[in-house]
């Protein structure tokens, strides 16, 4: 996919609730309308009202709200406790606002990311054992969101393996929920009830894309699973686009939908080069605290 920034090709194999194959270049999508109760069938009026605004009122105040060019105001992302990890706050700031979109990072979307040494448990609801690598407040009324990665984002294997899947893996994840349907108050109500038809239309195929974590989520609530199995498939497909690993035609359709007119070619080559300046960064300060350590006791 990292050969072609401009998007999707132009006839990729799309499917329907029904099933029924369609193409992304003849594409007829139900109604707005049809959308919402079609999810308001799978998830319920309640839920649906929570996740994305869905009457005309709602539309209409939401709609106003968007209008302010939120990509053209500085991002106004905060970062902190990375030096724990031998990183600059400032590296991995500027890591996050040029390889990724300008809008996932204004005032009505992800403000802060912080590194905490703390686990925090996976949800319970989610029926999986564990620690959750990272967590992004969910803000649906548009105030900001903000993102702690955990220590356990770093994995069991070699600190400096564990440094770059918390940048190649965790960062882009989590930056994902700060700019879902739930958060994403820079988009038209519209679009993310779009956004959420096509993945849970998705999930509902017998050959969709499936990401171990999301199939491991099981809730007794079949509506709650639902809605936490699309959040997080959403989340894994950006990150595994992020890192230009094959996507079916299907789910990179529904990615780029989620981001049009994004240059992924020059965020993945910006991503790059800043991970290269972070880790000789990190070397030379290991190699001065070495030499300090040398002439500390050299003093002695």
């Amino acid at each position: 996919s990292m050969a072609d920034p401009q998007g999707v090709t132009q006839r990729q194999r799309l499917e329907d609730l029904d099933g029924r194959p369609t193409t992304a270049e003849s594409e007829t999508l139900p109604s707005y309308e049809e959308m919402r109760r079609d999810l308001e069938r799978r998830l319920g009026m309640e839920r649906l009202r929570r996740m994305i605004p869905v009457t005309e009122d709602d539309l209409r105040a939401q709609t106003l709200e968007s209008g302010r060019r939120e990509e053209e105001q500085e991002p106004r992302l905060q970062v902190r406790g990375f030096e724990q990890l031998g990183l600059s706050n400032e590296s991995i700031r500027r890591y996050v606002v040029e390889g990724f979109p300008r809008t996932w990072t204004s005032r009505t979307a992800v403000t802060s990311i912080t590194y905490t040494s703390e686990r925090i448990p996976l949800p319970e609801r989610y029926g999986i054992r564990g620690y959750s690598v990272g967590n992004c407040t969910l803000s649906p009324d548009g105030t900001p969101s903000e993102i702690v990665i955990t220590v356990d984002a770093l994995g069991s294997g070699t600190f400096d393996h564990g440094i770059n899947e918390l940048l190649r893996e965790t960062i882009p994840h989590e930056l994902a929920h700060g700019a879902d349907w739930l958060n994403a108050a820079h988009l038209d109500p519209r679009v993310r009830l779009e956004l959420l038809w096509r993945v849970v239309a998705h999930l509902h195929q017998e050959h969709r894309e499936r990401f171990p974590y999301v199939e491991s989520i099981h809730n007794a609530d079949a509506r709650q699973e639902l809605e936490d199995k699309a959040t997080e498939w959403i989340a894994e497909a950006v990150r595994m686009n992020m890192r230009g690993r094959g996507l079916s035609e299907e789910a990179e359709h529904i990615v780029r939908r989620m981001l049009p007119g994004f240059d992924w070619e020059a965020a993945w080559r910006s991503r790059r080069t800043n991970r290269a300046t972070m880790q000789m960064e990190r070397s030379q300060q290991m190699l001065r605290g070495q030499l300090e350590r040398i002439e500390n006791h050299r003093l002695r």
